[in-house]
């Protein structure tokens, strides 16, 4: 008894005392943003990250602050985020059950920080469309990447540019994301570049190249990757090759060309799976429409009959009843 006396005790002067410095702690201006509610807690000289924010919050902006850490506490209460901003931060280390259930969470920006890891789940999150890893010097990101395999998460932009930036790295291998649209791998310096980089990326538009260094293992190489990425009418600078063209046959590993091919089978059956739900979202309602107006007609109907059959019998026993008067 005395126990439960106390752990009642303990919450409430918990929640009072998490209230009072609530109170206090006002830095952060909520708003809407394209009707999502949006907390702005930008250059707010803030070390964690608040639990002071709306339950409900969608958007959390904490841009420029003293952020270390993200543990898995921090945005447990969060469950309806949509849009994440941590760039410009300190952050060193992710918790691996930061982002555990958070369904909904559809854009995270890591840039300029300086982490040494990417928890994995980050990579399988169902929502995540927009994921920026910009300028964060201490991470192995193709490590992490290959770690994370296969990649889930329905990504159409990617950042991780200015990573690589000390000594020659590979470039990640991305796997199969039909879905990726933007890849920014500026200011890297790579160790080679190939077209099986790109294989399992069949719907990519815009490859950002600005201010990179490759050094390729073989020359032709470089054409092999130009050729690649022209044919497929992807959107980047054209990287300059030390051999002329001539001397190159331009040749593509059949093993990427059957990795494309896929990527692009997958792409399409996800297309038509995307139209179908459309379809139903449209269709199911009209059907239900219509099963109630017929249902109604029907129940009308069935309504007259059976006045139409109570008003003959009611007229049949009106008629009875005058012969036998007439009789009588």
């Amino acid at each position: 008894m005395n126990i439960y006396i106390w752990t009642i005790t303990f919450c409430v002067c918990f929640t009072l005392t998490q209230t009072q410095i609530c109170k206090k702690d006002s830095r952060c201006k909520v708003s809407r943003i394209s009707g999502m509610k949006a907390v702005d807690c930008r250059n707010k000289d803030m070390g964690t990250i608040s639990q002071c924010l709306p339950n409900d919050v969608e958007i959390i902006d904490l841009s420029r602050n003293r952020i270390r850490k993200v543990t898995q506490d921090d945005l447990r209460k969060y469950s309806n985020l949509k849009m994440l901003y941590l760039d410009d931060n300190m952050i060193m280390t992710i918790d691996e059950e930061s982002f555990e259930g958070k369904d909904y969470l559809q854009t995270i920006d890591l840039t300029l920080n300086g982490l040494t890891k990417i928890p994995s789940v980050i990579f399988h999150l169902p929502s995540l469309q927009v994921l920026y890893l910009r300028q964060n010097l201490n991470i192995n990101v193709a490590d992490a990447i290959e770690k994370a395999k296969p990649i889930t998460s329905p990504l159409l932009r990617l950042d991780i540019s200015y990573i690589m930036t000390e000594e020659p790295d590979q470039l990640p291998d991305l796997g199969t994301i039909p879905t990726l649209e933007q890849y920014n791998i500026s200011g890297n310096k790579l160790s080679s570049l190939k077209p099986n980089h790109f294989a399992g990326l069949c719907n990519l538009k815009i490859l950002d190249t600005t201010n990179m260094s490759i050094q390729y293992e073989e020359p032709c190489d470089c054409w092999t990757i130009n050729r690649w990425l022209k044919d497929r009418k992807v959107a980047f600078k054209s990287f300059e090759c030390g051999v002329p063209p001539t001397d190159c046959l331009e040749e593509v590993p059949p093993e990427d060309l059957e990795i494309y091919s896929l990527c692009r089978q997958i792409y399409e059956e996800n297309i038509k799976k995307s139209k179908m739900k459309t379809v139903l979202w449209i269709v199911i309602p009209i059907v239900v429409v219509l099963f109630a107006i017929i249902t109604f007609f029907i129940v009308r109907r069935r309504q007259k009959q059976r006045q139409k059959h109570r008003d003959k019998n009611n007229r049949s026993q009106e008629i009875g009843l005058c012969n036998n008067v007439s009789k009588t």
